[in-house]
């Protein structure tokens, strides 16, 4: 996995959301990837849930709310198409703020329902935490 590191992990922890809005769900189907996410956030004062499937991901989104879920666009059972249109079924889709994470962000269109925003791979860390870090105070 290939993260570009403009700034050392200890970065000011000021504007950090507040607890109830601190938990991020990662679906994504790299080990890699979800693992030095996860540590990133947690740096940051995140606590983080990753599902390496979109069918483990779609039950976790039903079953719990999160401050915010990253989802990969193209998991290797579902794709991030289905997973919306799925919580759009089930009248779960505004529960909480879904962002795209994908290496072709030009590929995401008006038919992914419900998307709050996207973040490209590969990972910048500064890019990441501070998007995510808005994501969370905006919802």
């Amino acid at each position: 996995m290939q993260m570009n590191q403009s700034t050392n992990s200890t970065a000011s922890r000021e504007g950090r959301p507040s607890p109830s809005r601190s938990k991020v769900l990662l679906i994504d189907d790299s080990p890699d990837i979800c693992a030095a996410v996860k540590e990133l956030l947690e740096l940051e004062g995140l606590s983080v849930v990753t599902r390496s499937s979109g069918a483990a991901g779609l039950n976790e989104m039903k079953k719990a709310q999160y401050g915010l879920v990253l989802l990969d666009v193209n998991l290797s059972d579902m794709n991030a198409r289905e997973i919306l249109n799925e919580l759009q079924a089930d009248q779960l889709l505004d529960r909480q703020p879904i962002v795209a994470f994908t290496a072709s962000p030009e590929l995401i269109g008006k038919d992914y329902p419900g998307l709050s925003g996207i973040i490209r791979k590969p990972i910048d860390i500064v890019e990441l935490t501070q998007k995510i870090k808005g994501y969370l105070t905006l919802h």
